[in-house]
């Protein structure tokens, strides 16, 4: 996958909006009202989701934050849209700038009763931490069913030997 990095300006704050693997928007639309400029803008997210539409780019995921969306996108297609993809989110929400990030690989931790049990994230992070395996991206849904964190494409393979090491087969 790939990981696209926007800062979108928002008035006298920057907010960075991520994209490709992630792309950030929803300071746009929740801090909007405060801040003007671009975040008081009506439309932001479908203008971005147009663009990658147009583009013929999928959207394979979209983690979200307080003042973030994210958007990942399989790294084979963006690549031949990269410049024309960049480009018309220049021209339609006008960022500040847009950094591209290659090699993500995005791994979901899934358990039905993890809701229940306090930890299990700061298990998990702790675990990959002590194997040197930095995490690029951190979501969790509301039902707490899954955590899914993207990692370089280097670490996959340890993290995955990881987490099967301190959970599976214990």
């Amino acid at each position: 996958f790939a990981f696209l990095k926007i800062d979108i300006p928002v008035g006298p704050e920057k907010t960075a909006f991520h994209l490709g693997n992630v792309f950030c928007v929803l300071a746009a639309l929740f801090l909007g009202g405060m801040w003007g400029g671009m975040a008081g803008a009506v439309g932001t997210l479908r203008s971005i989701v147009e663009v990658f539409e147009n583009n013929t780019v999928p959207i394979c995921y979209t983690p979200t934050g307080i003042d973030v969306i994210s958007m990942v996108v399989p790294s084979e297609k963006l690549a031949p849209h990269q410049y024309s993809v960049t480009e018309d989110l220049r021209k339609a929400i006008h960022p500040d700038s847009i950094k591209i990030v290659e090699g993500i690989s995005i791994i979901a931790v899934v358990g039905r009763k993890m809701a229940y049990r306090a930890g299990t994230s700061g298990k998990i992070f702790a675990a990959l931490g002590q194997a040197d395996i930095n995490i690029k991206l951190i979501n969790q849904g509301p039902d707490e069913l899954n955590i899914i964190f993207g990692v370089d494409n280097k670490d996959f393979k340890a993290a995955i030997r990881v987490l099967y090491s301190s959970f599976v087969n214990k």
